[in-house]
């Protein structure tokens, strides 16, 4: 399984592969499970807006996020804030089949996550976006 890093904002298409993130509140300080009331994520092509993998909806050009939190092959840790997402090979599909091997299309991945402090309610994104290059000979 291959390791979707910042260096490397890229995947094969039909491949799997780790995406890791640190969800931290404005003082930098991680965000911790007991303190994270919702995780979910939207996947979509950045040119076409088309939503991959059931990963959310869109309707009306506005989108619906899926629960993620510890479900669909993400998992958040208990105390560091580490977000680990187990992307399948759905979710590295080419939604342009017009592309020829070796080009690439734009995916968006965005978590919304919603965690609280003990006092107050905060609601926060975390946005990547990736290549996913075609492979296969059409």
């Amino acid at each position: 399984m291959a390791n979707l890093k910042k260096s490397g904002r890229s995947v094969n298409e039909g491949s799997a592969a780790k995406y890791t993130a640190t969800l931290k509140d404005p003082a930098g300080s991680a965000v911790t499970l007991s303190n994270l009331t919702t995780l979910e994520m939207v996947l979509y092509n950045q040119r076409t807006g088309a939503v991959i993998n059931g990963r959310g909806s869109v309707s009306g050009g506005n989108y619906t996020f899926q629960n993620v939190k510890n479900l669909q092959n993400v998992t958040f840790h208990s105390s560091s804030g580490l977000l680990t997402w187990n992307m399948q090979p759905g979710d590295n599909v080419i939604v342009d089949t017009t592309l020829a091997p070796g080009e690439s299309e734009t995916h968006v991945a965005v978590f919304k996550f919603v965690y609280s402090d003990g006092s107050d309610t905060y609601t926060d994104y975390h946005t990547e976006v990736f290549e996913v290059e075609q492979v296969r000979v059409i």
